[in-house]
């Protein structure tokens, strides 16, 4: 028996189970598609360079800084819209890998859910889930928001700000 407390172990511990799980004809997801490393990494698991990181950067220079904050939204919104154009990559779902939820998912929902709620509180961005404008975000997380293991563990904007 062991104890893993670190968030990305878990998840790869979970994928143990699920790739274990697709064997004998679960419907579990694998969590980290074997054809789909390099996207991974580019997007969660590049340290820095990955864009989960980079978003989550520049969302905290555009909620905290104060010397430029014209040009930390901006950079904040760029960082927004490659996550729009990462998730509109594979039309055949919602998730950034397409139609089954994945580590990058996993990732990304639980700072995206507090990057809306304090930029919204905080900042009045709450044009950052308009359908017209990012529908593949708004797509995404109707998707998540849609799953009871998400919804077992999502937090209103209110705590998140």
């Amino acid at each position: 028996e062991w104890v893993v407390r670190e968030s990305n172990d878990i998840i790869d511990e979970l994928d143990q189970l699920s790739v274990a799980n697709q064997r004998i004809q679960s419907k579990t997801p694998v969590l980290r598609p074997r054809n789909q490393e390099d996207r991974i990494r580019n997007l969660c698991d590049n340290g820095r360079e990955s864009l989960e990181r980079r978003l989550y950067s520049r969302w905290m220079w555009w909620l905290t800084g104060v010397r430029k904050p014209e040009e930390y939204k901006q950079q904040f919104l760029e960082h927004w819209q490659e996550m729009e154009d990462a998730l509109g990559q594979d039309p055949s779902g919602p998730y950034f890998l397409g139609k089954e939820v994945s580590v990058v998912d996993i990732r990304f929902i639980p700072f995206v859910e507090r990057q809306l709620a304090s930029l919204t509180y905080f900042k009045g961005a709450d044009y950052l889930r308009d359908a017209k404008l990012y529908p593949n975000i708004v797509r995404w997380l109707e998707a998540m928001e849609s799953r009871p293991s998400y919804q077992a563990t999502k937090s209103d904007y209110y705590t998140h700000s």
